[in-house]
């Protein structure tokens, strides 16, 4: 368990390859869960043809299913990467079951959140860049704290308080180490979708084969960003507000036994006189 403490901007981001690093298993396994078989349809798709209609059906296909896999996936891996964390016991199954019992809380508070970005959006811009910072922990603020829909976005607004800067060094730091990466696994399939010519049944064969290396690769990739936001999170709660003083003192209070209180002495049975 790495020290509950407030960390650097250097700190948080070599702290999150540390945590993925000891449990790149739970964490890779809980995003493949997600990204993997939807890259595998949306290739095949993909290379099954390039008409107007096979386009559409893709967007059809795959779009829905893209911000499903997005939307539940990053919420499981923030319960798992926030449980070894808390050097909390966590499985690839118990993550996913958690969110899956909040999944409609869940959604309505991330499309609420949405909401507000995009209606910023349209009033000049500047306002949606406001509102997605102020909506930059809600994906935490809900997995951890159980708040939803607006209470989640005031919450989120309150520990974004003088973050900004940090915010945004640190989803360019993570975004563009999520994308490098990603780059190694897309290339390949890119190249053959380029230059093959084969028939449309043996397209969406190899198509399926690259989705599944394009979602491993995406699956690989997705923690990194997800883990230097927590830690954000858990920096400005420490910052403000002692989390890791709280931490310590339930630490110590599972720890420490309270006295026992006195027994009172069992009475004895009277001796039998002899016979």
């Amino acid at each position: 368990m790495l020290a509950l403490r407030p960390m650097t901007l250097l700190e948080i981001i070599d702290a999150s390859f540390r945590i993925y690093r000891n449990n790149f298993w739970l964490l890779f396994g809980v995003a493949a869960i997600a990204f993997v078989p939807l890259q595998v349809i949306s290739n095949a798709l993909q290379f099954m043809g390039q008409s107007s209609e096979g386009l559409a059906l893709l967007g059809a296909l795959t779009l829905p299913l893209a911000a499903v896999a997005s939307l539940l996936g990053g919420a499981a891996m923030t319960k798992a990467a926030v449980s070894r964390y808390l050097n909390e016991p966590e499985t690839v199954g118990g993550a996913w079951v958690f969110i899956l019992k909040k999944c409609v809380a869940y959604t309505l508070t991330i499309v609420v959140a949405g909401f507000l970005v995009i209606a910023g959006v349209v009033l000049l811009i500047v306002p949606g860049i406001i509102f997605a910072f102020w909506c930059y922990f809600v994906n935490q603020v809900f997995v951890v704290e159980g708040l939803r829909s607006a209470q989640a976005i005031r919450r989120s607004r309150q520990l974004m308080a003088g973050y900004w800067a940090k915010a945004f060094a640190v989803g360019i730091v993570g975004s563009m180490a999520a994308w490098i990466i990603l780059m190694l696994f897309a290339v390949p399939s890119g190249i053959v979708l380029a230059v093959s010519k084969q028939p449309a049944g043996i397209m969406g064969a190899v198509g399926a084969i690259f989705g599944i290396l394009e979602g491993v690769g995406n699956a690989f990739v997705q923690p990194i960003p997800l883990l230097m936001g927590i830690l954000l999170y858990f920096d400005s709660r420490i910052r403000k507000e002692g989390f890791d003083i709280e931490m310590l003192a339930r630490q110590l209070g599972s720890t420490i036994q309270p006295p026992q209180p006195p027994q009172p002495p069992q009475p004895t049975e009277p001796a039998q006189p002899p016979a």
